[in-house]
């Protein structure tokens, strides 16, 4: 630690009237970043391993590892599929026309607005709604879990009807 002079004066060398006044403590006008927080704070935030069909409406933060086929509908959309990491685990990401085009391997991608949906056999898929914000936050720097893949899993609803969704277990009819 480097000691200061005791001839050198350590405080504000603006006098008192150039200095920026502090904001008065009662102010009426709302603070905007609270605003933010709030809003922000009504977004859930899940992690891959947590996902189960037919969410809507949260946050997601991932690594893309790998940028699979793009497919041509008949209506002339392409949807893209990528295969996308976090800590927890890893699934399929599949996103619709223009929001494919400027995401690449390695990066690090935040969806506001993200939703899971079923597709072939009853499997899990992540996607983003229409209105939906995706941030490119990082790239290559991001630890990952490849052994758990969530978009393997088939799904079934119990009791049908219910809204609640459950892996469905592999090879429990053989279990006695």
């Amino acid at each position: 630690m480097q000691n200061i002079p005791s001839n050198i004066n350590t405080s504000s060398s603006l006098p008192s009237s150039n200095r920026r006044p502090s904001p008065p403590s009662n102010t009426q006008t709302p603070n905007m970043n609270q605003q933010n927080i709030d809003i922000n704070a009504q977004q859930k935030y899940y992690k891959i391993a947590d996902l189960k069909p037919m969410m809507n409406d949260f946050t997601i933060t991932f690594i893309v590892l790998e940028r699979q086929n793009t497919i041509k509908t008949k209506d002339n959309h392409h949807i893209t599929n990528f295969l996308v990491a976090d800590d927890t685990a890893f699934i399929t990401l599949s996103l619709w026309n223009h929001k494919a085009d400027y995401i690449n391997a390695g990066d690090i991608i935040k969806i506001v607005g993200a939703q899971t949906q079923l597709w072939q056999k009853n499997c899990i898929n992540l996607t983003s709604a229409r209105n939906a914000t995706i941030t490119r936050v990082g790239e290559f720097s991001m630890i990952f879990n490849e052994t758990k893949n969530m978009s393997a899993f088939e799904w079934e609803e119990n009791p049908p009807g219910s809204k609640k969704w459950y892996p469905k277990a592999v090879g429990a009819a053989n279990v006695k």
